[in-house]
């Protein structure tokens, strides 16, 4: 039976932005995306890697359980790409 493709879980940027994007938006409902990016980004590059370890975890425990819930999938497409891999 296929599910369809392998979930992908969250990486760690993207959780981190989308938690200051509630922040920002809390205190600017107004501010756009494309700000919330630029801002984001240069928070990111500042934190310390303690903070960046907590979303680094958060990934990790995601991706371990997509793979769980989904190991035989997973492994078929593992091959599937060492194969397409070998291909070229």
């Amino acid at each position: 039976e296929d599910s369809g493709p392998l979930a992908r879980p969250i990486n760690t940027f993207l959780r981190y932005r989308k938690e200051k994007m509630r922040e920002m938006r809390s205190k600017n409902s107004k501010i756009s995306q494309t700000e919330i990016s630029k801002l984001t980004s240069l928070l990111w590059k500042k934190e310390p890697e303690e903070v960046k370890l907590k979303y680094k975890q958060q990934y990790q425990e995601e991706k371990d359980k997509i793979e769980q819930e989904h190991r035989q999938q997973f492994y078929q497409q593992q091959r599937i790409r060492q194969q397409q891999h070998q291909q070229r």
